[in-house]
């Protein structure tokens, strides 16, 4: 429609490549405040989209941004997966209260990823785990609280292995 569109997102990101292709590449793609702080101005309407897995947070102070600096013409399509920013939000939750904190997933899971950042800022000893080795390598103390998130794709069994070979550790 012509609209001067904004995309939320990891740049490299294949859904990112993927969207701001279907906008013929004309797409603006911010990851930070600043970044949409930077955005050039314009006269036509502002078109907002997010990759699904962009942590709630950083979503809504970029749109915070971006509806100061293109006021009554910014039109926001809220497009974070809700099972994703649930899992976000639960697993933030989780690290506020355990000791250590252990997110399974893929090392290239932008979903895996995010959780392991949320995780880390309120959990110091946040480790990411992708196979059920990785889980030998984690320091837990006697009376640890432990808590396990895991990635939208991760594989059930994956958890389960991880979960057993950490048993296995005591």
């Amino acid at each position: 429609d012509g609209n001067f569109i904004v995309i939320i997102g990891e740049k490299e990101h294949p859904e990112v490549i993927g969207i701001n292709g279907y906008a013929e590449n004309q797409g603006h793609v911010v990851n930070s405040k600043e970044e949409a702080k930077m955005l050039p101005e314009t006269d036509k309407h502002v078109c907002v989209v997010a990759q699904t897995t962009t942590r709630h947070q950083l979503y809504e102070d970029i749109i915070e941004v971006l509806k100061e600096k293109y006021p009554q013409k910014t039109q926001v399509y809220s497009t974070i997966c809700d099972a994703t920013s649930q899992r976000q939000s639960e697993a933030m939750e989780i690290a506020k209260k355990v000791d250590v904190m252990v997110v399974i997933g893929g090392k290239q899971s932008s979903n895996t990823a995010k959780l392991e950042k949320i995780c880390s800022e309120f959990c110091k000893r946040t480790y990411g785990v992708e196979t059920p080795t990785d889980a030998s390598t984690i320091k837990i103390h006697k009376n640890d609280i432990i808590g396990i998130t895991a990635g939208a794709s991760t594989p059930e069994w994956l958890i389960k292995e991880v979960v057993d070979k950490m048993s296995e550790n005591q």
